[in-house]
């Protein structure tokens, strides 16, 4: 976090070593007439407004430390979970024996209607992870002030490099994507940007407007990120939630405007990509039959998984979601938190950014 400020703090001293010498100077004539001579003016300093319009491309999310249970279960007539392989039918029973005929795929006494009682039955699957689809999208940091230093590298002013040395954080929102979009907004991140610019201007040095074309580097650096408690209702529990930092590249157009030969307007549009890793840590997970991401639950899974809510508590999926974390801590190696939930999950997810950016300062020539 503190890379971009250490960086900045050594850009600025050396430019500031810079302008100690800039001033004018004098000589003299053949006569011994004291003559001034005026300053290039090749160091600049701008102050002003930086904002971005967001475009990102999110990636889904991925199961890290593998799905919440790698098999399913079913309550069997004995009251104990049944370990189901893909391809097998199971209910959840109230009865015995007789109340499952299995035969002929009929069930006679069963929690809410006459249907075939699993989350999984008929669709192949055998895990309870992730669903498909789950991404992310970034919402526009509100605009920032930055002050930044410069120097021109010919007579001319043409070539130029400029870096912040002053810029506050940017703060942004993130919002549920894809199977998660009825969850809103799910994160609240900060983000420090450090940015190096490459400028080539146009024209005289004289002339009042220079049009310039400019490439940049950055550095992007998310911080102080915070989950809502909408998000922890959909992962099932408290989760934490990071991201590195992240190199990147782009390009402005734009000019300069020259009040003076001191002060000037300044004006960048223009674009750069970054490439952000998220990283979900969710804890003490626990789902009941109510929980949001089992509402919204994409595909024919999800058509199953709604068919079973019927009843609440009482529900079918609700029994089932009880075997479940029977089954999962039925074996030692497995049960956490002796058995109260289902312990720790981790997931990661990828942001490509390249948010349109502008920048409007005002500059001043020493």
């Amino acid at each position: 976090m503190t890379m971009p400020f250490r960086l900045s703090a050594v850009a600025g001293l050396i430019f500031l070593g810079a302008m100690a010498s800039a001033g004018a100077e004098t000589t003299t004539d053949r006569y011994g007439k004291e003559l001034k001579i005026e300053p290039s003016r090749n160091i600049f300093a701008r102050f002003g407004v930086l904002g971005f319009k967001m475009n990102n491309k999110s990636e889904a999310a991925r199961d890290v430390s593998g799905p919440v249970l790698s098999r399913p279960a079913v309550i069997g007539a004995s009251g104990l979970p049944q370990v189901l392989t893909p391809g097998d039918r199971g209910w959840v029973c109230t009865g015995g024996i007789a109340a499952c005929d299995n035969s002929n795929g009929d069930v006679s006494t069963i929690y809410g209607t006459a249907t075939e009682g699993t989350l999984f039955n008929g669709t192949g699957v055998d895990v309870l992870g992730l669903p498909d689809n789950v991404k992310a999208n970034v919402s526009d940091p509100k605009p920032g002030m930055v002050g930044t230093v410069g120097m021109y590298f010919d007579e001319e002013h043409k070539w130029a490099i400029e870096v912040p040395v002053m810029a506050l954080p940017f703060e942004a929102d993130i919002y549920g994507a894809g199977t998660f979009q009825n969850a809103g907004k799910i994160i609240s991140a900060k983000t420090l940007g450090f940015f190096v610019f490459g400028h080539y201007y146009f024209g005289q040095k004289a002339d009042k407007f220079r049009p310039s074309v400019s490439l940049s580097a950055n550095y992007l650096l998310p911080y102080d990120m915070h989950a809502t408690s909408e998000l922890e209702r959909w992962t099932g529990g408290r989760t934490k939630v990071s991201s590195k930092g992240s190199l990147g590249l782009g390009w402005l157009v734009g000019g300069k405007y020259a009040i003076n030969d001191r002060w000037d307007l300044n004006f960048n549009f223009g674009q750069f990509k970054a490439k952000l890793e998220t990283t979900l840590v969710t804890y003490d997970t626990n789902f009941t039959w109510n929980s949001p991401i089992f509402t919204y639950w994409p595909g024919q899974l999800g058509e199953n998984i709604r068919s079973l809510q019927f009843g609440g508590a009482g529900s079918i999926l609700n029994t089932q979601l009880v075997g479940m974390k029977a089954y999962r801590n039925s074996d030692p190696a497995n049960r956490v938190n002796g058995g109260a939930n289902l312990g720790t999950f981790t997931r990661k997810q990828t942001q490509t950014l390249d948010p349109y950016v502008m920048m409007v300062s005002v500059g001043y020539n020493f």
